[in-house]
């Protein structure tokens, strides 16, 4: 009895642990001249949440999660997601990414660096993949551990 209610308590978790279903493509915008681009272009600047006005960041890299960084429809300009952190799962490989940017269409814009991680190159070709994604540990995206 016990065996079985571990193996339901863990088969019902699954879903948890994969979070929800997008889509994810790639902009080089978040690329660009090394990262060097002024974060004054995207939507998490100079809010009450801004990454500009709040972390004191002022260019893409100066973000410790930079390259993998990512516009993300959930936030808008104002947002308190802005900063957030995010697991992005494809197949086998998950990376994370701190949101950045408001997104207008559905799911992810990840750096192409992030989404040449992500995919093995393959989605830089293909263009866009569906991808699980979840709320993840802002310390994950700080320290780029699991980058390596």
């Amino acid at each position: 009895m016990q065996f079985t209610t571990i193996l339901l308590s863990a088969i019902f978790a699954i879903p948890a642990v994969l979070g929800e279903s997008t889509i994810a493509y790639f902009s080089n915008v978040y690329d660009e001249n090394g990262g060097s681009n002024s974060l004054w272009d995207v939507a998490c600047a100079d809010n009450a949440f801004g990454l500009v006005t709040t972390k004191g960041y002022t260019t893409m890299n100066s973000i410790p999660s930079w390259p993998y960084v990512a516009g993300f429809n959930q936030v808008k300009n104002g947002s308190p997601l802005c900063g957030s952190c995010w697991g992005v799962n494809y197949q086998d490989t998950t990376i994370y990414v701190t949101a950045i940017d408001e997104n207008s269409d559905a799911g992810f814009v990840l750096s192409q660096t992030a989404m040449a991680k992500l995919t093995h190159g393959e989605g830089i070709d293909k263009g866009s993949v569906d991808v699980n994604y979840w709320a993840a540990d802002p310390s994950i995206c700080a320290n780029k551990n699991w980058a390596n």
